[in-house]
């Protein structure tokens, strides 16, 4: 069959050098990290205090252990925030609680200017999980002062003191396991980066009233921190106060301490992932699965070329070599690919590269 093409007129050492570099740029497009620099963007700031995220940023606590009043009972979470919105056209997560289940995990992400609140991994909503949501103002760059109240009579949203949205009926849970986290600016995949500034989060083991909500919003309004929530004693308390880079203290009763790595990390890796839903969206995915095709085109000309010169018996497995090699080399791309939160390792690029 190989001697229905035409032949190269190259020496075998030539088209080894050949197969190398064919290789060579093969790697390099499958592995580049598309404006990703490897380093954390997570970065204190003053005036008021607070945590800002980049493109690439990421703070998390160890394994918690939650009291079982907040996980099962109600709960409430006021966080003070600044997000830029001319560049969040994506989701992104300000907050999450992951304990390695993305059915049950807790979000409050944004969504161009909508706060989304709920459990799960229903991000572009195509499943219809239940959810409660909040318009923020466009235009605005102000900082805003979010309260969720959530207990057996459904869930609440409060901005800046004042109540905007009820929908009954929804509980929503925070997940305890032995490896729940606490995860602020991204999720836990590193794919859902939030870029925006936290000046404050206080998580409470109870619902707010009314009184409660509005005489904190008062207080930040007029201190611009979080002390307020002291005397309370939430669960988890954060200030942002600190100076010193890596850790970021929690005042509350959990100690969950968070963690600011040097380098961004992904916390769960995710290995040859399948979405289906995505072959049926025009979101790219036939131009990806056209890009993956010819892209191992020029590969497998050359390597078939060169084990057809190589002799010692290879030459009669050309093909078959090839398509070894080629499997092998998309294979490792996508191990390589699951530490680079830019790109995603998919089962249907190696489909299409092989």
């Amino acid at each position: 069959m190989l001697n229905s093409f035409p032949q190269p007129h190259l020496s075998f050492r030539q088209l080894v050098i050949l197969a190398l570099a064919v290789l060579a740029i093969t790697l390099f497009f499958g592995l580049r990290p598309k404006g990703y620099d490897f380093s954390n963007n997570a970065t204190f700031v003053s005036n008021p205090d607070g945590i800002r995220f980049g493109m690439h940023g990421i703070a998390y606590t160890n394994f918690l252990r939650l009291p079982r009043k907040l996980l099962f009972n109600s709960f409430a979470i006021e966080i003070a925030f600044k997000p830029r919105l001319s560049k969040l056209g994506r989701f992104g997560c300000l907050l999450m609680f992951h304990n390695g289940d993305d059915n049950r995990q807790f979000i409050v992400a944004q969504w161009h200017s909508w706060i989304i609140v709920m459990n799960g991994n229903d991000y572009d909503h195509s499943r219809k999980t239940p959810r409660i949501s909040v318009n923020l103002n466009p235009g605005s760059q102000d900082i805003r002062f979010l309260t969720i109240n959530s207990d057996q009579e459904g869930t609440s949203i409060y901005l800046d003191g004042k109540h905007v949205k009820t929908i009954k009926n929804l509980r929503l849970i925070i997940p305890q396991d032995t490896e729940t986290m606490l995860i602020l600016g991204n999720g836990a995949d590193g794919r859902h980066s939030w870029q925006g500034t936290i000046y404050g989060l206080a998580i409470f083991d109870h619902a707010l009233v009314n009184n409660q909500i509005q005489a904190h919003f008062r207080s930040w309004q007029r201190n611009r921190n979080f002390l307020f929530a002291e005397k309370e004693r939430p669960v988890i308390l954060y200030l942002f106060d600190e100076k010193l880079f890596g850790k970021i203290a929690d005042h509350g009763t959990a100690c969950a301490h968070l963690e600011i790595p040097s380098s961004m990390h992904v916390i769960k890796k995710r290995f040859l992932m399948g979405d289906w839903q995505r072959t049926t969206k025009n979101d790219g995915f036939l131009q990806d699965a056209l890009l993956n095709l010819l892209g191992f085109v020029p590969l497998g000309f050359v390597c078939t070329f060169t084990f057809s010169k190589a002799g010692f018996g290879l030459s009669k497995h050309a093909v078959l070599l090839t398509f070894a090699l080629g499997i092998s080399v998309s294979l490792l791309i996508e191990i390589l690919q699951v530490w680079i939160p830019t790109r995603s390792s998919d089962v249907f690029d190696l489909f299409f590269n092989t």
